[in-house]
């Protein structure tokens, strides 16, 4: 079966806009074009638009995605270097995934942190604020994240003080 672009990007879950962005920057150099000028895919070219849908989220760079597109063209010889190239994003999101966790956990202990200095009408809730106020969940937070609003000792004693 063929598609257009447009039949392609519906398919995928992109926009044509999208699909010719790719093609203009050299990733889509597959394809035919019609006796109407219209490019043409193949079903067999779809797994290369997931696959550069899939790495664009990853935010591989286009000149990384344009060289899978180059191994993907050279067939089955380049199948190690296309795994090497896929183990390297994952390993990448793999690490965007723990600093993101990071960022999340910090701004649930300031979500936390705030939550209480509404309720006491003031970010000095320190002399407060004794360890067993502190929900059990949120003393791993407060213990790691708490030297920033001096709230550490809180945690660790369970004296506010």
């Amino acid at each position: 079966m063929s598609y257009t672009i447009g039949e392609v990007a519906k398919l995928i879950g992109e926009s044509p806009h999208t699909l010719r962005y790719y093609a203009k920057e050299g990733l889509l150099p597959f394809g035919t074009r019609n006796e109407n000028g219209v490019r043409i895919f193949e079903e067999s070219d779809l797994q290369v638009f997931y696959a550069i849908k899939c790495l664009k989220k990853a935010k591989m760079p286009l000149q990384e995605i344009r060289q899978f597109v180059q191994y993907y063209l050279e067939g089955d010889g380049t199948i190690p270097q296309r795994l090497a190239l896929f183990k390297k994003q994952r390993d990448a999101v793999a690490q965007e995934l723990k600093d993101l966790q990071e960022v999340y956990e910090n701004l649930t202990f300031r979500c936390w942190f705030f939550t209480e200095a509404e309720k006491a009408g003031t970010v000095q809730i320190k002399k407060n604020l004794d360890a067993l106020d502190i929900p059990e969940d949120m003393r791993p937070l407060v213990k790691k994240y708490g030297k920033s609003l001096a709230l550490d000792h809180a945690a660790e004693t369970g004296d506010g003080e």
